[in-house]
């Protein structure tokens, strides 16, 4: 039988044990709800060391340079109606055409008119940029559909890049669709405030997948698209040749198809090494897509042997947080692209 101060200890332990759940329960729940904000403020502290990317104050910036779209929606001057003495090339493509983490006096588009308007002195010669993020070739090939009669080009070129055979985006697959709701589960982080958290957990996540082979790695994903007989492949041949028809209805010179190789797709650990498996695959992929183009009717340029000549690894990215070309790979770019324009518009009658 208990003694009373024995029965008074038990009755008052009884009557904190509450108070210690709420309490225990409190923390618990500062922690679940405090830990992923200093893990977003400890990626917002990490990404101070990089320029801005995204938006800030109503103003969006590629990696600290300001983006500026006319009114059609491209990063590019407002469009005028063409003058009868001016000569117009489009250049179609991604965000590489684009000028992700470049100003726009970088672009290789940049940098080719002016080239050209430095070799013909006088001429009024416009190289417009419609290079949208994410793009394929079948949506390259609509956009040329809905500008070619409004801006009435000479010429067409298409920046083409290695995943623009995909009609999804470069981590799409059914794998990642079937694990869809994860991932929708991380993007939700988005509307707490936790924009760089819920990014972090969809890459890592995804990379920790691809490593145990629950989803394909980017390579495989690739490669389906690349497949000969797949629906994407044939969507691709099929855009390319639909681009070609639609410049020979309008009397246009022949297409240019620029294959804008580089950044991590061919950067190797060290300069010189012989090519690994993966890159030997990317540029079998990069030389399919060229042979496709033409076979469609282009005139095709290459940089693959420039790219392994000049370039160091590190010379061809933005920087670590992204492998976009740089600024000295759209020079390359422009360095070889530019004769070959001034070349077909020689045809139609530019001269010096």
């Amino acid at each position: 039988m208990a003694t009373e101060p024995n029965r008074a200890h038990s009755d008052a332990g009884s009557a904190r044990r509450p108070r210690e759940r709420v309490f225990i329960l409190v923390i618990a729940l500062a922690l679940a709800v405090g830990i992923p904000f200093l893990v977003e403020f400890g990626l917002w502290l990490d990404s101070l060391r990089f320029p801005i990317n995204g938006a800030r104050d109503g103003q969006h910036y590629t990696w600290g340079h300001p983006v500026v779209s006319n009114e059609a929606g491209f990063r590019e001057r407002e469009f005028e109606k063409k003058r009868p003495d001016a000569w117009r090339v489009l250049v179609l493509g991604d965000s590489i055409t684009y000028g992700t983490g470049l100003p726009v006096e970088e672009r290789f588009t940049n940098l080719v008119e002016e080239r050209l308007r430095n070799w013909f002195p006088g001429r009024n010669i416009d190289v417009l940029n419609l290079g949208m993020p994410g793009i394929n070739a079948e949506r390259a090939a609509y956009l040329l559909k809905r500008s070619i009669d409004p801006l009435e080009p000479d010429l067409v070129v298409v920046g083409f890049c290695i995943n623009d055979p995909q009609l999804g985006s470069t981590r799409s697959s059914p794998e990642r669709d079937r694990l869809l709701w994860l991932f929708e589960a991380f993007h939700s982080l988005r509307y707490v405030g936790m924009r760089r958290l819920a990014t972090f957990l969809d890459s890592r996540i995804h990379r920790l997948l691809t490593r145990f082979g629950v989803l394909p790695d980017n390579g495989e994903i690739i490669q389906r698209a690349y497949d000969t007989d797949s629906r994407e492949w044939a969507t691709f041949v099929a855009s390319l040749q639909y681009i070609r028809a639609i410049g020979d209805d309008r009397g246009l010179l022949q297409p240019i198809f620029a294959v804008l190789a580089g950044g991590a797709v061919l950067a190797a650990p060290v300069v010189g090494d012989p090519l690994d498996e993966g890159r030997e695959l990317k540029i079998r992929l990069y030389q399919q897509a060229e042979a496709a183009a033409r076979g469609a009717g282009f005139v095709t340029v290459s940089y693959l042997e420039e790219i392994e000549r000049e370039l160091s690894p590190e010379e061809m990215v933005l920087h670590e947080r992204d492998s976009h070309p740089s600024a000295l790979l759209n020079r390359l770019y422009a360095r070889k692209l530019a004769p070959l324009v001034a070349q077909a518009l020689s045809a139609r009658g530019l001269t010096r």
